[in-house]
C-alpha cells in the first residue's frame, strides 16, 4: 500500500525458530493447543469413526522427529546408490529399505503408518458430498442448461 505503515517480512532465521517452537514438543506448542480436543476419533454421533484431524497433526508433529531421523538413513542409502531410481515413491523406498537392510522392520513399519497418516492429513479435498448438504450442489448446472436453451433459440 502507499501509505501508512510498512511491514517487512521476518528473517528466515526468525521463521524457522518458530516453525521449531510449534512444530515439536515443546512447552510453547503445548500452551497453543491446550484446551482443545485431542482424542483420536469423534463421539459416537458420527457412525462411520470419522477421525479428530488435529488430534491427527499433533501425532504426525509428536512423530516428526523420529520420522526425520528415518527421511535421512533413505536419502543416504539414496545418496549411496543403494536404490534404483525409479522406485520413487516413499512407500518404495521404505520396502526397499527393509528388504535391503536399509531400514529395521520397526522402522519401515513405523514410516508406512506415519506416511500413511501424513498423506491422510494433506489430502483435504476428498470429502463425501453428502457432508455437505445442499451447499455441495451444482448451482451453475441450471445456468449452462438455461444459456444452451437461450443460445439454441437465438441460433
Amino acid at each position: 500500500m502507499p501509505f501508512g505503515r510498512r511491514a517487512e517480512a521476518p528473517s528466515d532465521k526468525l521463521t524457522a525458530k518458530v516453525v521449531d517452537l510449534v512444530s515439536y514438543h515443546t512447552d510453547t506448542r503445548e500452551r497453543l493447543i491446550q484446551g482443545i480436543y485431542r482424542e483420536e476419533t469423534y463421539g459416537t454421533s458420527y457412525d462411520n469413526g470419522m477421525r479428530n484431524p488435529l488430534a491427527v497433526y499433533d501425532s504426525l508433529l509428536d512423530r516428526a522427529e523420529k520420522a526425520e531421523g528415518i527421511y535421512k538413513k533413505i536419502g543416504e542409502a539414496l545418496k549411496a546408490g543403494k536404490y534404483d531410481e525409479a522406485t520413487l515413491s516413499i512407500e518404495g523406498r521404505i520396502t526397499d529399505g527393509i528388504e535391503m537392510g536399509v531400514l529395521t522392520a520397526d522402522e519401515g513399519e513405523f514410516m508406512l503408518a506415519y506416511e500413511k497418516d501424513v498423506l491422510e492429513m494433506v489430502h483435504v479435498d476428498h470429502f463425501p458430498l453428502e457432508h455437505f448438504g445442499k451447499v455441495a450442489e451444482n448451482h451453475d448446472k441450471g445456468k449452462k442448461a438455461s444459456k444452451k436453451k437461450s443460445d439454441e433459440a437465438t441460433a
